[in-house]
């Protein structure tokens, strides 16, 4: 049988932090690029800009590089790559993200790099090329960044699942709003996963009562989701949830880290929502589990 999952993992561990410890081995002279990005600004009139967070633990520059029709200009040196692998596992880093430039026209050398560090010990290894192949090195990169970010938390929950439905495969909702198996699922899919699924139910009780314009409001435990349906589906196929950013077509949906089981507390002068959460366990203090202020308690309470 097949059993269909929608999912808020991938937006919970974003939310949270909770994603695993990654590395990124990228192109030697582009180690700042996850800091720098594109230089725009999030506060366009503020003198002092915050610092940009970055979802990988560690960058390292490696030699490997392809001119724009894919040609080898320079080629990854395997000692340094296994060296630096070495290292990150020692310092129990066991993810990683390769993004090279030009890659997208040309993967092989991705996936040279790729199976250096499997054979090292890494367990999980996401190439730019595999999950975002397209000419911008910046999104490809940070797509890479995210999905392996996510992979451990993903593969977790969906071997979990499959394990308990004991034959038949998963098939997981995606930020799209549709279904696709678990073999075939990448964790990049999964950061509105689970408000894709709500929308899309959304839509379908209001277009059988008879409603076709429709506003939705969905607050989880980690996470509250707003969107507007006027008609079709609307999609936007870059998103960005805290500081994961992906290329990846996804439902238009608008995110708050402040849910149900988000936590409440008094920080540096000022009350402040999440990103932490109860979770289910303890959960809220009005469970009765011996769990913290949430926004849940103060529901009740007001």
């Amino acid at each position: 049988m097949d059993f269909r999952v929608a999912t808020t993992r991938g937006t919970n561990a974003v939310l949270e932090r909770k994603g695993a410890r990654t590395a990124l081995f990228v192109t030697q002279g582009f180690g700042d690029l996850p800091y720098i990005r594109d230089q725009r600004r999030s506060l366009l009139f503020s003198l002092r800009q915050p610092d940009e967070e970055v979802l990988c633990e560690r960058i390292i520059e490696i030699s490997g590089r392809l001119d724009t029709g894919g040609a080898i200009v320079t080629t990854p040196d395997e000692s340094a790559i296994r060296s630096a692998a070495r290292q990150c596992l020692a310092d129990g880093i066991q993810v990683a993200a390769v993004a090279l430039f030009h890659a997208w026209r040309e993967p092989p050398m991705e996936s040279q790099v790729a199976s250096w560090l499997f054979e090292e010990g890494f367990t999980h290894v996401t190439t730019s090329s595999g999950v975002a192949p397209v000419i911008r090195f910046l999104p490809r990169l940070e797509t890479a960044v995210a999905d392996a970010w996510l992979a451990p938390i993903m593969e977790a929950f969906t071997q979990k699942v499959a394990a308990a439905m004991g034959s038949g495969e998963p098939w997981m909702m995606t930020s799209a709003g549709g279904l696709v198996s678990s073999k075939r699922y990448q964790p990049k899919d999964s950061l509105l996963s689970g408000p894709a699924g709500g929308l899309v139910g959304a839509a379908t009780v209001a277009r059988g009562a008879g409603f076709l314009k429709v506003l939705t409001f969905d607050m989880g435990g980690t996470s509250t989701d707003v969107a507007r349906i006027d008609g079709p589906f609307a999609f936007r196929y870059e998103q960005e949830v805290g500081p994961a950013r992906v290329l990846a077509p996804a439902l238009k949906i608008e995110t708050v880290a402040a849910g149900g089981g988000s936590i409440c507390r008094w920080h540096l002068g000022r009350l402040e929502v999440g990103p932490e959460s109860a979770g289910s366990v303890p959960g809220p203090a009005c469970y009765g589990r011996g769990g913290p202020l949430t926004v849940t308690d103060v529901d009740l309470l007001l």
